[in-house]
């Protein structure tokens, strides 16, 4: 399933993130607030009348900073609980135990959508923000580990989505990434790049959450894709699809928007995709945006 990451990918994707990172960090224009009459990556173009930029992503510049932690059940029930975004496991089944159901001696793991279930050590932190693609967690007796199964919800779509994407140009659907990917980075501060590099297990009480988010954002975006490529069954639909994701791409380079455009382009060239050969053949006029 093109749904999960892979490791090649993810660190590809930390490589973009750190050069996309001091680059606008260095430029003046990204210093603007968010939610200013212009956007620093549309070349400080004014917007249209009526239409507004939404409010910036929350910024986890405390540890107390509250996030949910949204962890199943066995039965795939799912409870959340509002704790801090650097709580530690040990403190995460403290408060499952206030709950009711709660059976002592349960464990904490986290779940792919494969199956396979790692358990978290007691002082392993930010397990929310840091899991990886189709990743849950999940509380469970450790007798009954083997027994986990996948939440519906990582097992990925069975229906893509390309009809509603005919319904949005590729120059809008641009524009509501690069809104979304400045929310994300404008929450980050340039010290969780230190945070992160050191590891959690020197500095316990920060968190690298606003970075994490970002780097899963890339990911997110690379798969998804690959993914609607691969769920549009007919050759012609899936080369205009094609059409659409390789003009994105271009509207994406148009912007300055490297995250994004970098994350559409390896999803462009999964193995999966790159071996559909018709669809290719009908698409390869559409390429030559993107080499200009």
């Amino acid at each position: 399933m093109l749904y999960s990451s892979g490791s090649v990918f993810q660190a590809a994707g930390h490589i973009c993130l750190l050069y996309l990172f001091f680059l606008l960090r260095a430029s003046p224009p990204a210093a603007q607030p968010l939610g200013d009459s212009s956007h620093p990556y549309c070349n400080n173009c004014p917007l249209p009348p009526g239409v507004e930029i939404r409010r910036p992503f929350p910024q986890f510049s405390l540890v107390s900073s509250l996030v949910p932690y949204d962890i199943c059940l066995p039965d795939h029930s799912v409870l959340t609980l509002q704790l801090p975004v650097t709580a530690s496991v040990r403190e995460v089944m403290a408060a499952l135990a206030q709950e009711d159901g709660w059976t002592k001696g349960q464990v904490l793991v986290k779940v792919n959508s494969a199956g396979d279930a790692i358990g978290l050590q007691p002082d392993a932190r930010g397990v929310a923000t840091s899991l990886g693609l189709n990743e849950r967690l999940f509380v469970v007796n450790p007798q009954e580990v083997h027994e986990l199964t996948p939440h519906p919800d990582q097992l990925g779509p069975t229906v893509g989505s390309a009809e509603g994407l005919d319904l949005v140009s590729a120059k809008d659907l641009a524009g509501q990434l690069t809104d979304h990917d400045w929310s994300l980075f404008n929450s980050i501060h340039q010290v969780e790049l230190i945070y992160y590099a050191l590891g959690p297990q020197h500095l316990r009480d920060v968190t690298t959450a606003n970075l994490e988010r970002f780097m899963r954002r890339f990911n997110e975006l690379q798969y998804w894709v690959a993914t609607e490529l691969c769920l549009c069954p007919v050759p012609g639909p899936r080369a205009q699809l094609l059409r659409k994701f390789i003009k994105l791409a271009a509207h994406l380079k148009e912007q300055k928007n490297l995250n994004s455009f970098f994350a559409v382009m390896f999803g462009l060239s999964n193995s999966a995709i790159s071996r559909l050969a018709h669809t290719w053949e009908v698409g390869v006029v559409w390429r030559a945006p993107l080499l200009r």
